[in-house]
């Protein structure tokens, strides 16, 4: 047995031992080829995103955000959380990434230069942007061998690097250690990081770049992607090299040759729909040709398409429809009634409450036009919600000298109104329409009562009269008025009228009469009439036609033994009004004892706002020619002067 076992020694030292050393020697003939040193292999600096490098896409469910010409890139968060293992991990890795790799993080925390764009970026917050990673990658750069090679280098500490995923020409590089393997000419290189934070959010960012490799051969260089723009025009570069020297390009759009205007850079004009670019150069026997096809889309108008008008409504409550028209899948519309946000109830339907009143809704339209918020287009409108009156809120008239089938005599009345909403408050003349005869009238004074002066037609007329309070309630009156017309100049009625100066203790300067009134007669016709009767002489301001005012009349003795009541002395003085030392023995007028003095009259017991020049009268008026001491206040006229204080407790 012991002989048995030294002989198989033997033959294991003779003939398998020098047949292992002859194996060894073969195989290191065969030893792998010394990969060329590559020149990007230290952090270069970032450049710009190619101009179409910016659509968003998905990766396994995560989602990838980058605002396309843009220099700083966003990423989104997922809600999805990290179990503790991992964030253990993390904490663990100390800057590692899940591939095995060491990151370059050391925690800078240098502000980003906005004019570096290779550097991946995310907004965060207002003021400062934030590097998450670099790599080595020369954007744009031409290389001479497949062979190609580049760092990530991480700038977020408190990141940990779940994923690192790199794309050559949309294909995913399997468990990528640094190196890729480039096709010849154009090379689309995307690479993405998936980082989770201590709360276990995670965030993809990523940034494309494009590489070119020369392996001899004519390579056409452009940053022209197959696209879809919205404007009429695109600007792009093209340039073609042949063993690093530079080669003609003939570039083409739809046909047309372009000419470089500097660098290489071109601008084509673009029809709308369809357009081909193609990029042709040839030197020494080679050559390369490139095609494009661009789909140009103009945006159509944006516009908000509602059927809002302005109107009135009688519900406390509003529906309508709104939508935008040509905007993106960014575009919002905001509706804002009252000041207040309204959400739809349904697809493109609103419904709002409304305030008695006026109620404004605004429409505004924005969207996302080169990485900006814009507004597009806006509207308002005004829609009044208008209570329909009942019996307790209806306003009314609480006075008019008209009465339903009445007869008048001439063609011209002066009609008097007073309308108050449900609470007592006057309605003016904003609230009040007059109509005679189908004719709008306006008002043409506006005193203790709001009066027209209407012109009537000979027989049948009918005056409609519509109030409307402050909130929109209204409340319609209609009357038939029979005109009896006469020619100008002929009678068409009496008037009872007296002239007194009570105020002075002197009672009737003409006690109550009856005169006729004609035709065509205003009332400073018929008052300068009367008092030439009467053996009076006066004075005036204004003419008989327009501002007419009384301002003095002047009889002998007219004056004579005048007494002002000690009662209406005490009130004067109370109200601070000053005591004048003019006065005359035969005539009466403004200024005269008292700073307010002066001549006024009524019609039936009220005091109009205007002059005699513009007052009608109709028969069996009762017009009084009073004098006052103290603006009317002394009289009851006060409000016909416009003031806003009150009437004195007495009437002299």
């Amino acid at each position: 047995m012991k002989k048995t076992n030294k002989k198989l020694i033997r033959f294991l030292t003779i003939s398998v031992v020098p047949l292992l050393l002859i194996i060894s020697m073969v195989l290191t003939g065969f030893q792998t080829k010394v990969q060329p040193e590559n020149p990007l292999n230290t952090e270069s600096t970032s450049s710009k995103m190619m101009p179409n490098a910016g659509k968003t896409i998905g990766l396994e469910g995560e989602y990838l955000t980058n605002l396309g010409n843009a220099d700083i890139n966003k990423a989104e968060v997922s809600d999805e959380n990290i179990d503790e293992d991992s964030l253990e991990s993390n904490d663990k890795n100390d800057g590692k990434g899940d591939i095995g790799e060491t990151s370059d993080n050391i925690g800078d925390s240098d502000k980003v230069n906005p004019n570096n764009p290779g550097d991946f970026q995310i907004s965060s917050g207002d003021t400062t942007d934030t590097v998450y990673f670099t790599t080595t990658i020369k954007n744009g750069e031409v290389v001479y061998s497949r062979d190609y090679s580049f760092k990530i280098n991480h700038k977020q500490e408190n990141l940990r690097v779940k994923e690192e995923r790199v794309y050559i020409n949309n294909i995913q590089q399997p468990q990528f250690k640094g190196n890729v393997l480039l096709e010849e000419g154009k090379n689309e290189i995307k690479v993405s990081v998936t980082y989770v934070d201590k709360q276990g959010k995670k965030m993809t960012l990523y940034q494309d770049y494009v590489v070119y490799v020369d392996l001899g051969n004519l390579v056409i260089r452009s940053d022209l992607k197959n696209k879809t723009v919205e404007t009429d025009t695109l600007d792009f570069t093209a340039s073609a090299t042949l063993q690093k020297k530079e080669v003609p390009v003939t570039v083409k759009c739809n046909g047309e040759e372009l000419k470089s205007s500097s660098d290489n850079k071109y601008r084509a004009k673009l029809n709308e729909g369809e357009n081909t670019i193609e990029l042709f150069a040839e030197s020494g026997g080679k050559s390369d040709k490139q095609t494009y096809t661009i789909q140009c889309r103009l945006p159509k108008d944006s516009k908000i398409e509602t059927d809002l008008v302005n109107q009135t409504v009688n519900t406390d409550t509003f529906s309508f429809k709104a939508a935008i028209i040509n905007f993106s899948s960014k575009g919002r519309l905001t509706v804002v009634c009252n000041k207040k946000t309204i959400l739809p109830v349904a697809e493109n339907e609103y419904t709002v409450p409304l305030n008695i009143g006026a109620n404004i809704i605004r429409l505004k339209a924005t969207d996302i036009v080169n990485g900006k918020l814009v507004t597009l287009a806006e509207a308002s409108y005004v829609i009044k919600y208008v209570p329909i009156a009942d019996e307790g809120t209806k306003p009314a008239i609480k006075h008019i000298n008209v009465t339903d089938g009445m007869t008048i005599m001439g063609n011209e009345f002066t009609l008097d109104l007073l309308p108050e909403d449900y609470k007592g408050n006057r309605i003016y003349s904003e609230g009040i329409t007059v109509q005679l005869n189908g004719k709008v009238y306006k008002n043409t004074w506006q005193s203790e009562f709001t009066s027209y002066l209407l012109y009537l037609q000979g027989g049948a007329n009918t005056l409609d009269i519509r109030i409307k309070d402050s909130d929109g309630r209204y409340n319609d009156y209609s009357y038939k008025i029979n005109c009896k017309t006469v020619a100008d100049g002929e009678k068409i009625g009496e008037i009872t009228i007296s002239v007194d100066a009570n105020v002075l203790g002197l009672g009737y300067i003409v006690a109550p009469v009856k005169v006729p009134i004609r035709q065509g007669e205003t009332g400073s016709y018929f008052l300068t009439r009367f008092l030439e009767e009467k053996g009076f002489k006066y004075k005036h301001t204004g003419s008989l036609d327009i501002g007419f005012y009384l301002s003095r009349i002047m009889k002998p003795g007219i004056a004579t033994g005048v007494s002002i009541p000690e009662d209406l002395r005490q009130a004067i003085d109370k109200d601070g009004l000053e005591w004048k030392e003019q006065r005359y023995d035969d005539s009466i007028g403004e200024f005269d004892y008292c700073q307010g003095s002066g001549w006024m009259y009524s019609v039936n017991g009220s005091f109009p706002g205007y002059g005699f020049s513009d007052v009608v009268f109709k028969d069996g008026d009762v017009v009084r020619i009073r004098f006052t001491l103290a603006y009317g206040k002394d009289i009851g006229g006060y409000k016909a002067t416009g003031g806003q204080g009150q009437n004195y407790d007495k009437v002299w």
